[in-house]
């Protein structure tokens, strides 16, 4: 049973937001659009998680149905900047699902370049530029 209190919801709406992307970031894509669809079964006006689910699916070659949770989050918020950039990239590709190449790896023409939040890192203890 789900938690009654509102505390206790978006708690686990968090909690499932951090899994989510926590088994992205592990290229475990299957796994976050189960839990990407969990977590919508219970919020199912939850922006950031159609995005996310919408990245999994793509990745996992499913375009229709990416461009379906992009389609979606943009009936939640008609001007998100990360949906519209992945439905118009999804719909330049066409019906077709990418390809991989022989090594396994995706074309290089289908791919698609991981869109939202940006970061700035900063690196320590490089080495001399002469071993760069």
């Amino acid at each position: 049973m789900f938690p009654q209190k509102a505390e206790d919801r978006q708690k686990l709406k968090k909690d499932w937001a951090k899994r989510a992307i926590a088994l992205a970031m592990k290229s475990r894509w299957a796994d976050a659009v189960s839990t990407n669809l969990s977590l919508l079964l219970e919020f199912p006006e939850d922006l950031e998680a159609y995005n996310r689910l919408g990245k999994a699916l793509t990745e996992l070659g499913r375009t229709q149905d990416a461009k379906d949770a992009f389609t979606r989050a943009l009936e939640i918020s008609p001007h998100n900047p990360i949906a519209r950039k992945n439905l118009d990239r999804l719909t330049q590709l066409g019906d077709e699902a990418p390809r991989l190449s022989a090594a396994g790896r995706r074309a290089p023409q289908a791919f698609i370049e991981e869109s939202g939040k940006a970061g700035v890192t900063s690196l320590l203890d490089l080495p001399p530029p002469k071993t760069l």
